[in-house]
């Protein structure tokens, strides 16, 4: 039997199993491994750096920026301690290169998403930690460390911050030196020039950065010499139209046009490099120049891109004719049959041509071609025109477009298309703040699919809020026609006093949660009287005052009002009568579940000891104590421990103190509870080696992680990794198979090469 294990505890809540099962434990204090031949034993910290990355992409893909920038702020600084390789591909991840069908990196979809709800200033702490991250680089990995430096510096000029940009390319420039080969070389300069002639453009030393920007061109021109022939005609494709714009940006025309020149004729690389000499004349607001370079281009897509970018340079020259024009002419090519053969390259046309036209004012136009032109970037399309006409103060505009789009939805056939286009029409409404829209058309928006379920109407009711417009907020969800919806006018009232509180509103947030405490015996009353009449769901009116109360002290948790949080908590738990039981009350509705998902574990623990079944209340114990951990909150996880009688679940609960002690290089503290862990494990009940088998005829066979041989092995692991060789030896030597013991103390072996 193979018994490498690695000692992990993730401990952050992100980690934490919130569904709740008496079959498995709350969390895993110890993963197998595969069998190991080379000692590759990981930290522990790496599972949790991974989690927390894990989690911001998703917050990231649901456009949830304050969770998504939560994360990766607690991601970053443990993401310190990961090998070099793994912190290159962290940064590839999330700076450099695109994923999940997007053309831009993750962290350009969130700068792009913070400025759009407002909230760039959540950036720049971000940027500092990856400027941090990536120069713990070494030069093995020179080529991403100076493509990514180049990359922050973009970012820092995108948030008004010159001078780190500034620093983050001579860093930049200093990386290159290692770099190995010409090829690397070529393409990691060509960002650095980059960055330079984007410094260039608004910097008071313009001069000075334009003249950098040329050295490393020149580097990168020489580097370009070197690179064998049989790999350099694809690679100077690339490299050229990039080398072409970027001495236009600095106003070199002259070495702009030869870097064209030396692409193929009338090919679409030469298009490309043409495109950005003209997007740079039209930046210098020479015209005349740049509409005579536009219209030799030879491809229609790039002539296109050209031409939409001209017409918002002449609408800005207050020419708006000529702007109008322009347009047209790159409609028609858009359409052409030509272009109508690549539908990629046409939608992607089309798109950047709905933009121009925004861009020009005209937003009448763009929302024409959007809607009859645009397929599969439609939505996106027409979110923009809609938050321009918003921010154009067209209310009325807006209010038709979002009706229209209703209608358009109504007219689908019931569908997974439909479901999902129907959420994009309520984030529509947040993005333009139509709220009364939504209120008037209740019965057409409650009639789709799923229908305005609970989740939905709460987040336009914070977002409401979160526009500074609480008060607004709370009159919007008291007209809403959700009489017979008691536990989503809780809800409602609940978000509001949240982003009140957030807003400073103190006062005014709690005279809100009181009078929504009050109101909770008549809306049960007027519940009864509904379910007397129409009959019901006993079920869910009992859980009603619960989960509203939960609701209610969660605010007040959130806003650290310990007291009014601890009673409200009692009654819950003296409530909570059938909401204990996983069977009966899915993880949603569960007040214990609504605490560790929302990070308030001292509440989640004051529930977990009022539970009433022993084996949830374990279970609960462990989560909230583990997530406790990850705060440092010692004082309240100690005391856990003697709370927990099974042996097997004491011993992990022990396991995880001792590495939290150990993250914190508190080894004086964790070799005590190490040794109780030890004593502990001695007492579990049953076979040194257990397996679980699964299927109707039990072939499916998994070692149990929760024995007393994996626990024993794992505390002599976690000895090793605190530098105690011979305790490590000790324990592992308790073990009484031969085969378990000879592999744990080869687990010991590779463990002592690694520290705390």
């Amino acid at each position: 039997m193979s018994r490498w294990f690695q000692f992990w505890l993730s401990l952050s809540v992100l980690t934490i199993t919130i569904a709740e099962s008496l079959a498995l434990p709350s969390y895993q204090a110890i993963a197998q491994l595969p069998p190991v031949a080379a000692c590759n034993l990981a930290a522990p910290q790496d599972n949790e750096v991974l989690t927390l990355l894990d989690q911001a992409r998703i917050e990231l893909d649901n456009k949830n920026i304050e969770a998504a920038t939560r994360y990766l702020q607690a991601a970053f600084p443990n993401a310190l301690q990961l090998s070099n390789a793994r912190k290159a591909e962290l940064i590839q991840q999330w700076l450099l290169d695109p994923y999940e069908g997007h053309s831009i990196s993750r962290l350009q979809r969130l700068m792009q998403q913070a400025e759009g709800q407002k909230s760039s200033a959540s950036i720049q702490p971000l940027l500092d930690q990856l400027l941090q991250l990536t120069n713990r680089l070494t030069a093995s990995h020179s080529f991403v460390k100076t493509r990514a430096l180049a990359a922050i510096a973009h970012h820092y000029v995108t948030l008004g911050q010159p001078q780190q940009a500034k620093l983050a390319l001579s860093q930049a420039q200093q990386a290159a030196r290692s770099i190995q080969g010409p090829i690397f070389t070529a393409q990691a300069l060509t960002d650095v020039s980059a960055g330079y002639a984007t410094l260039s453009s608004g910097s008071a030393a313009s001069k000075n950065q334009a003249q950098t920007a040329q050295a490393v061109l020149a580097q990168v021109e020489q580097a370009m010499k070197q690179i064998p022939l049989n790999t350099s005609e694809s690679l100077q494709a690339a490299l050229w139209p990039r080398l072409a714009a970027i001495y236009a940006q600095i106003g070199d025309y002259a070495k702009a046009n030869q870097a064209v020149a030396r692409l193929p004729k009338n090919s679409e690389s030469q298009s490309f490099a043409q495109r950005g000499v003209v997007e740079a004349y039209i930046a210098a607001q020479n015209l005349s120049t740049a509409e005579q370079l536009t219209q030799a281009i030879a491809t229609p897509v790039q002539k296109g891109l050209a031409l939409g970018k001209l017409a918002a340079g002449y609408s800005q020259a207050k020419q708006p004719q000529k702007a109008t024009q322009l347009l047209r002419q790159a409609v028609q090519l858009a359409q052409s049959p030509t272009v109508a053969r690549d539908s990629i390259a046409q939608e992607a046309l089309l798109k950047a041509l709905v933009e121009s036209y925004l861009q020009i004012g005209q937003r009448d136009e763009a929302f024409q071609l959007a809607k009859t032109a645009l397929k599969g970037s439609q939505t996106e399309a027409i979110r923009a025109v809609a938050i321009a006409y918003a921010q154009a103060g067209q209310t009325n505009s807006v209010r038709q477009l979002l009706s229209e789009r209703l209608r358009t939805i109504q007219a689908m056939p019931p569908s997974w298309d439909r479901q999902l286009v129907s959420p994009s029409l309520l984030q529509l409404v947040m993005d333009t703040q139509q709220f009364d829209w939504v209120r008037q058309e209740w019965p057409r928006l409650a009639a789709l699919d799923y229908g305005l379920q609970d989740d939905r109407v709460v987040k336009m009711a914070t977002a409401y809020a979160q526009a500074g417009q609480h008060r607004q907020a709370l009159q919007w969800a008291k007209q809403l026609p959700i009489s017979d919806r008691p536990l989503l006018q809780v809800k409602l009232m609940t978000a509001i006093a949240r982003e009140a509180h957030r807003q400073g509103e103190t006062q005014w947030a709690n005279e809100l949660l009181q009078q929504t405490l009050q109101s909770l015996d008549p809306l049960l009353q007027a519940y009864d009287e509904r379910i007397k009449r129409e009959g019901g769901d006993l079920l869910e009116r009992e859980r009603f005052k619960p989960q509203s109360l939960a609701l209610i002290a969660l605010v007040y948790a959130q806003s650290n009002q310990a007291e009014p949080t601890r009673r409200l908590l009692q009654q819950v738990s003296q409530l909570d009568v059938n909401m204990s039981d996983p069977a009966i009350a899915p993880p949603d509705p569960n007040p214990f579940a609504l605490f560790m998902a929302t990070e308030q574990y001292v509440g989640a623990l004051q529930l977990a000891q009022a539970t009433k079944n022993p084996e949830i209340r374990v279970a609960r114990l462990q989560s909230s104590a583990t997530a406790l951990l990850k705060q440092n909150r010692f004082d309240l996880v100690l005391p856990v421990v003697d709370q927990i009688i099974a042996a097997d679940r004491k011993t992990q609960m022990l396991l995880a103190i001792a590495q939290r002690y150990g993250e914190l290089q508190q080894v004086d503290k964790a070799l005590p509870i190490l040794a109780q862990a030890f004593r502990v494990a001695q007492t579990i009940p049953g076979e040194e080696s257990r397996v679980d088998r699964f299927g109707t005829d039990g072939a499916t066979v998994i070692e149990a992680s929760d024995d007393r041989g994996s626990l024993i092995e794992a505390i002599a692991v976690q000895y090793a990794r605190f530098q105690q060789p011979t305790q490590a030896l000790k324990v592992a030597n308790t073990l009484q198979a031969k085969q378990t013991r000879e592999q744990a103390l080869q687990a010991v072996k590779c463990a002592s090469s690694l520290k705390v």
